[in-house]
């Protein structure tokens, strides 16, 4: 049987309220998670990590779909549990979260993580590696991981500041505002958490040395293998990345990734991949997602860097066997 958790729970209430505010019916909730409605405030209560992971998944496949991609390609949920670990048996907050941006990589090869001391405290900034339609990107749980984190392994809450999140504020506010507890700037041109100084140099009780003697061997030998090989992840984001001004060539993306054509080929080779065929499948879900968006296909043609959008709407329908717009007709159907 999964391990169950006071602490879970009190992680899980600000995750319910959020997806609450998405729409989500608390019973629905309750019965995927393990959790009973009333037992959410209720003293004494508990829910088991398997059904925190699960309240934690719904709100990545509410937030986490990025450029039309799925999450579970880019984000390695079961290196989070690893680098927390590592990250809480560090002495101090302030330490396990300055480490976060070398550790990032092993999580996600879509996010870069920064961590400042300023005069007020530490602040923790999150922002996609490649560009993105604005309107596609939901990074509002990077920083609710921060919060997640702090609050997991410590006797208390850390106190924070503020929160900037990219999203436009939604009708109701208060979810969010309650989950961070703290005042959020809406519409802000990158996400970022501040923590107050004196609470982030707090001890954490988690801290062990040895622990982290352990895990940062590990984890330091895994990114060091990493470096050594070309993850799927990093191909996709570079092909995505000049996608938004150019069509992208073995050649030119072989270059911006520091290998050699023979080199990318073999990697994706290894992948049962190929070139031409993870540049349609990235264009293809860019394409879905946009028509889902309801954005004229002269626009997509566009942004997939066609040069017309004939060339498009029959490459669409080579990948789908529709039209965009029968596509689009059919998606609308099913609402």
């Amino acid at each position: 049987m999964a391990e169950s958790s006071n602490e879970l729970l009190s992680l899980a209430r600000p995750l319910v309220e959020i997806l609450l505010a998405d729409g989500y019916e608390l019973e629905d909730l309750g019965r995927s998670c393990g959790f009973t409605p009333e037992g959410l405030h209720t003293p004494g209560q508990i829910i088991s990590v398997d059904g925190f992971n699960e309240l934690w998944r719904l709100t990545y496949d509410k937030h986490g779909e990025t450029a039309g991609l799925e999450v579970g390609r880019l984000i390695k949920l079961v290196d989070i549990q690893e680098v927390g670990m590592l990250l809480a048996s560090m002495d101090s907050v302030k330490d396990g979260l300055s480490s976060l941006p070398r550790y990032i990589e092993l999580i996600t090869e879509l996010v870069e993580v920064d961590a400042t001391q300023s005069q007020t405290g530490l602040e923790i900034t999150a922002k996609y590696k490649c560009p993105v339609p604005h309107e596609l990107v939901r990074l509002d749980n990077a920083a609710f991981l921060c919060r997640t984190f702090t609050a997991l392994y410590l006797e208390s809450p850390l106190k924070i500041l503020r929160v900037d999140l990219t999203r436009p504020k939604p009708n109701d506010a208060q979810p969010w505002e309650d989950a961070f507890d703290a005042p959020i700037t809406w519409n802000a041109p990158i996400t970022r958490v501040c923590l107050d100084a004196k609470e982030s140099s707090r001890l954490q009780p988690s801290r062990n040395a040895g622990l982290f003697s352990t895990l940062k061997l590990m984890l330091d030998a895994r990114l060091d293998q990493r470096q050594q090989s070309l993850p799927l992840g990093r191909i996709r984001m570079e092909v995505i990345r000049q996608l938004s001004h150019a069509s992208p060539t073995v050649e030119t993306v072989a270059k911006a990734l520091h290998v050699s054509t023979r080199s990318l080929q073999r990697h994706l080779q290894n992948d049962n991949s190929s070139f031409s065929d993870l540049l349609a499948e990235i264009r293809c879900d860019l394409a879905k997602h946009y028509l889902k968006q309801g954005v004229a296909t002269e626009t997509i043609a566009s942004r997939l860097s066609y040069g017309d959008s004939v060339t498009f709407q029959r490459a669409f329908k080579r990948w789908t066997g529709q039209t965009p717009q029968q596509f689009r007709k059919s998606e609308l159907a099913q609402l």
